[in-house]
């Protein structure tokens, strides 16, 4: 609704979300990869803990520390993964508010509605790898 008072036209409202989603996806794809090399130093980190925890010498206190980073960042990760979740389901509704009648207007529309379907599997993915460590993390105790 805000996005049919903002434009008038269905041209321009298309154009608007374009712009956005555009803009969002490549937000989410930087975001990946700052995410992705957290999430790799994470699961060394976890990986080394796991091999040495009960061998003789080990850390504890300095692993305790290491585990409670790991927990802040997936914490970290899992806030700015509903953000941009919910970010997608206003383009969901905006999209779903849409409607085209031209046949340029539908073209872009059918395009909005594959650029939005390429934000959210970038989501999926990146939630399924903040999983993996969210579940790597959580087979680790130490007690």
């Amino acid at each position: 609704d805000s996005l049919k008072k903002d434009y008038a036209t269905t041209a321009d409202r298309l154009q608007a979300m374009d712009t956005d989603i555009k803009k969002d996806t490549a937000d989410v794809a930087k975001t990946t990869e700052a995410m992705k090399a957290v999430i790799s130093d994470n699961q060394a980190t976890l990986t080394q803990i796991s091999i040495t925890k009960d061998q003789a010498g080990f850390d504890k206190a300095n692993a305790k520390k290491d585990l409670a980073k790991i927990d802040a960042n997936i914490s970290t990760m899992q806030n700015k993964i509903k953000v941009m979740k919910d970010k997608s389901e206003a383009y969901k509704v905006a999209l779903q508010g849409q409607s085209a009648t031209s046949t340029t207007d539908k073209a872009r529309l059918k395009q909005l509605n594959n650029e939005y379907s390429n934000l959210n599997n970038q989501i999926a993915v990146l939630e399924s790898e903040t999983n993996g460590l969210y579940s790597q993390r959580q087979a680790i105790s130490l007690g």
